[in-house]
């Protein structure tokens, strides 16, 4: 077979693949069917809407994620990034073998925010010990290098409490497997959404590389999470990046022996926010990236935040068929709730709103008026309004009067046979009055022509 035809060949293998497994991923729902053993959770932020979710609260290692954490902490301790740290061999002595690293070395001097660009950036344990220990110190007053690390492990259990991280604990500061440092995926979509109000943390988590200058020279950092990579630099293979994804903002990798292949990820597309937590995939194979960009493109591209009350359905005006007299013939009435929903597209597509009203207050509706059961007054509620799929309500808001009102009644009676009353009394007494005085003129008229007619 010549070389042109086994490119060709190769190149439509790689399109059928691609359109079947985005296919898959933009479907109505997502086949997690091969995954039972990986620990998923995926939250929409704006609407906290679960969107997906596999042994969300079982046990797993999270390895470098746990660095996320680690930064939490230290920062809640110092946030002078440009503070020197001298790095020493008792901090390295804690650094487990095969480690990932920034390559320190002893009696290396590296500013604070350095440390931590290494950590975040390219997971540096090395990094994350040696943040461990000098925040430790200024924890304790301690020069015990011992001492200090673990007295920061235990702000980090602390921290973790505060969080309501009920399914976690922490052991180290860096993720390396110990079956002490443990997560479920719902505990690490809480971190990273927590982790989210540390400007730090999340303008640091976006970058693919860095630079720092320390006593020992110049370091470059690169970025672990691949998805953020339009081309994959040569230390990972190089060449286009088939799981690449505009929509990621960052967040954290992770790759140990017990805990496998492990991601926290956020992503955003302006109208959605996620953060998704994947744990336990086996490393063999990489399959972490097709999944992590599947998830993210059913979730952002099949989904979308819909607010079901806006300006044009918060507030209505009903005519009303029996006012009182004395009343305007419309009411005005208003949903002060704000419902927002995270919804797939078809529900999305199928969403119908209907209004019913509370028989207590509204007799009946015809032509679109109401006729009311009963005076009404400023914030009672009438009906309410229900959003429907698939005949199915998914959301309600109740409907309030925005002022009194007054229907017709025995009240209305009185009041018009005092107005008719009224008009009419002073007519009949001018009337009266304009007939007396015409037959006063007609009298002196007549005894005038008497007179007259006795002279003659």
């Amino acid at each position: 077979m010549s070389f042109n035809r086994k490119l060709l060949l190769t190149a439509l293998a790689i399109l059928l693949a691609l359109s079947f497994w985005q296919g898959e991923a933009r479907a109505s729902g997502y086949d997690l069917s091969g995954y039972q053993s990986a620990g998923i959770y995926v939250v929409e932020q704006n609407t906290d809407t679960v969107l997906l979710e596999n042994r969300a609260d079982e046990r797993f290692y999270p390895g470098s994620i746990t660095k996320i954490l680690t930064a939490m902490t230290a920062l809640d301790i110092t946030d002078d990034m440009d503070e020197k740290v001298t790095v020493t061999s008792d901090m390295l002595a804690l650094v487990k073998p095969n480690s990932s690293r920034i390559h320190l070395s002893a009696g290396e001097i590296i500013t604070y925010g350095d440390l931590m660009r290494g950590s975040l950036i390219r997971s540096g344990n090395d990094a994350a010990i040696a943040i461990g220990v000098f925040c430790g110190c200024r924890l304790t007053g301690s020069p015990d290098t011992l001492a200090c690390y673990n007295a920061f492990i235990e702000e980090m259990n602390e921290k973790s409490a505060s969080l309501g991280l009920t399914g976690s604990h922490w052991a180290n500061t860096d993720g390396y497997d110990d079956t002490e440092n443990y997560s479920t995926p719902r505990d690490i979509v809480a971190l990273g959404i927590a982790a989210q109000d540390y400007p730090f943390i999340t303008e640091t988590v976006k970058m693919l590389s860095c630079t720092a200058v320390t006593s020992a020279g110049v370091r470059e950092f690169m970025s672990t999470n691949i998805l953020k990579y339009t081309q994959l630099p040569d230390m990972m293979g190089g060449g286009p990046n088939l799981y690449y994804r505009a929509s990621v903002t960052g967040m954290k990798t992770g790759n140990t022996v017990m805990g496998q292949k492990c991601l926290l990820v956020s992503a955003e597309n302006g109208n959605m926010r996620i953060t998704a937590a994947i744990l336990n995939i086996p490393d063999k194979t990489n399959e972490i990236w097709p999944l992590a960009a599947g998830i993210i493109d059913y979730c952002l591209d099949g989904h979308r935040v819909i607010d079901l009350i806006n300006e044009a359905n918060r507030y209505i005006s009903y005519e009303i068929s029996n006012p009182s007299i004395l009343q305007k013939g419309s009411l005005d009435v208003l949903t002060d709730e704000s419902i927002r929903l995270c919804l797939d597209n078809d529900t999305a597509e199928s969403l119908t709103c209907v209004t019913t009203m509370d028989p207590q207050k509204v007799l009946s509706v015809r032509n679109g008026a109401l006729k009311l059961a009963c005076d009404i007054q400023k914030g009672d509620v009438i009906g309410k309004m229900s959003f429907l799929c698939g005949g199915e309500i998914i959301a309600e808001t109740e409907l309030k009067a925005l002022a009194d009102y007054d229907v017709f009644s025995d009240r209305d009676i009185m009041t018009a046979g005092i107005i008719i009353c009224t008009a009419i009394v002073p007519i009949a007494l001018a009337v009266s009055v304009k007939s007396v005085k015409k037959k006063r003129i007609r009298a002196r008229k007549g005894k005038n022509a008497a007179k007259s007619t006795q002279r003659a």
